[in-house]
């Protein structure tokens, strides 16, 4: 997505927003799925994910490499459930042991030297 919905917008507005954008990516969204057809999915979804949190600047990319990872990991791995934070709350959120990864990680060690 092009835009990234800021922390408050309401729910709603978010899901026309994620359904618009899949209508004018028809094509993409669709090639996606491409051979996957035909495989057999897991009757449930597992009951544990593994939570990272990501930063808003990164969602783009970090969405994409989730979902991909998600589809094609093997089933005796837990998926990765995106949070997106802001970086402030998010640091905080990790010390108290809230995720079990963030990203970009590399902005804690750079904060430290800076």
């Amino acid at each position: 997505m092009g835009r990234i919905a800021e922390e408050g917008d309401s729910e709603e507005f978010l899901t026309e927003l994620a359904r618009t954008w899949t209508e004018e990516h028809r094509a993409e969204v669709d090639s996606w799925l491409e051979g996957l057809r035909g495989r057999a999915r897991p009757s449930t979804l597992p009951e544990e994910t593994l939570p990272v949190a990501y930063s808003l600047d990164k969602e783009e990319l970090f969405l994409d490499l989730a979902i991909e990872f998600n589809l094609s990991r093997p089933a005796d791995t837990l998926p990765i459930e995106p949070v997106r934070r802001h970086m402030e709350d998010m640091l905080e959120e990790a010390l108290a042991g809230e995720y079990a990864a963030i990203s970009p990680d590399s902005s804690v060690w750079l904060d430290n030297w800076t």
